[in-house]
């Protein structure tokens, strides 16, 4: 079996008849319980990402790697593809982008995600994205909580600069975001998104104030996607090329799952989306589940921000 360990079968099956959010946090917990028997007790939290949702990276890849991955996305793409591009990748420039992975993993990213797991983690996917000006169009650049496992981490390396007036994106922490699930805005529909959240709070409230990472090429935003609110926010001229890390729990550390099993699940052939929350936490690859795993409801601790139940 390899580096790889398995859950017994009887204690795997009674998590996967939970419902999906549950299942996935007792496969979190499962990893804390391992990674504790290895490494003793968890510190206390204390990175923007643990106390906050979100953190940056400084020089996660240096600066002229991000800026010939960025003309290596320009080669990639067609003139007439607009707004929000989901990049395909393959041969050269793949190479490139999973050294860029490694190049973030091992300059802090690795530490920074084990303290605000407590657990081992793995990388489960990766996209790479290519935004235009009129990117706000796309659903993304609205006001939003992804609905995945409460633990899913989003790192977005960025191969261009993000300045006042380039690509970037907006966040409000666990506080903010848990204020406005309590008024109704948490895991909406894509139609319900909102470019504004003026009008969600009760009149005389005061309004949410946004924080938006001011990042330079080479940087890396850390962030939890189903726990704080979100979005996008589009370029005022040129474009933000980003990839995006899919990051969740493990009864491992990253790097064994690839020297295991690879690279070749990381990107989808034609560069598409991956719904974690479908997917089997305790299959070392998170296949999707065979059939359908039923409806998604956010239990109240979910509901409110929480990685897991308390």
């Amino acid at each position: 079996m390899g580096r790889h360990l398995y859950v017994d079968a009887d204690t795997r099956q009674t998590c996967l008849e939970k419902p999906l959010i549950e299942c996935h946090a007792l496969y979190h917990q499962i990893c804390q319980q391992i990674f504790a028997s290895q490494h003793g007790p968890p510190r206390p939290p204390d990175s923007r990402l643990t106390v906050r949702g979100f953190d940056v990276l400084s020089g996660a890849v240096n600066r002229s790697e991000a800026a010939a991955l960025s003309c290596m996305v320009s080669n990639q793409i067609d003139e007439k593809d607009r707004v929000l591009t989901v990049v395909p990748v393959s041969g050269a420039l793949e190479a490139r982008l999973l050294a860029a992975m490694e190049s973030t993993l091992d300059r802090g990213l690795s530490a920074l995600l084990e303290a605000y797991y407590a657990s081992h983690f793995r990388v489960v996917h990766c996209q790479l994205y290519r935004t235009e000006v009129d990117g706000e169009r796309h659903y993304s650049f609205r006001w939003h909580r992804d609905v995945e496992p409460m633990a899913q981490i989003h790192v977005m390396i960025y191969f261009t600069p993000s300045g006042p007036d380039d690509g970037g994106t907006q966040f409000l922490d666990f506080a903010e975001t848990a204020r406005l699930a309590a008024n109704g805005y948490a895991f909406g529909a894509f139609e319900d998104r909102v470019l504004s959240l003026d009008g969600v709070l009760p009149k005389g409230d005061s309004p949410p104030e946004p924080e938006r990472p001011l990042v330079d090429a080479g940087d890396a935003v850390i962030f939890a996607a189903p726990r704080i609110l979100h979005r996008g926010v589009a370029p005022k001229h040129g474009h933000r090329d980003v990839l995006v890390l899919n990051i969740m729990p493990s009864l491992v550390p990253w790097r064994a799952t690839l020297e295991e099993f690879g690279t070749d699940h990381l990107f989808s052939v034609d560069g598409g989306t991956r719904n974690t929350l479908m997917t089997d936490p305790f299959d070392p690859l998170m296949a999707y589940f065979a059939g359908n795993p039923g409806p998604v409801d956010m239990p109240p601790w979910a509901m409110f921000g929480g990685m897991l139940p308390a």
